[in-house]
């Protein structure tokens, strides 16, 4: 994202809802962009009861970090030139990630 303010969030949130549908719930941070009246109104419009982490407890965000490691893992295994254009690598990776069974759960994300 260019930008993160809670009006490019928000916009960037419905489209990958409409992609893939509505979730039950969503987890964010305590960021302002998050927690703005804008994205409270999308997520109340929505029926998407919306979940904060706690400040200063970022064992809540164990998984998210964790799967950010894997993916900048997995990118960094592309040579420097084909960096410049990481966006352009991510459906790939993100689509591998989601296609592979995970030790814990015995099912692919995609799958859950």
């Amino acid at each position: 994202l260019r930008s993160i303010t809670a009006r490019t969030i928000a916009g960037e949130l419905v489209k990958v809802f409409a992609r893939v549908g509505l979730p039950r719930e969503i987890l964010t941070d305590q960021g302002t962009n998050f927690t703005s009246r804008l994205l409270q109104q999308v997520c109340e419009l929505l029926g998407i009861k919306q979940l904060r982490t706690s400040v200063y407890h970022p064992q809540t965000d164990g998984l998210v970090e964790r799967f950010n490691r894997t993916l900048k893992a997995m990118l960094r295994k592309f040579p420097p030139e084909e960096l410049r254009q990481w966006d352009q690598l991510l459906p790939p990776l993100l689509l591998a990630v989601r296609e592979v069974p995970q030790s814990s759960t015995k099912f692919s994300p995609f799958e859950l």
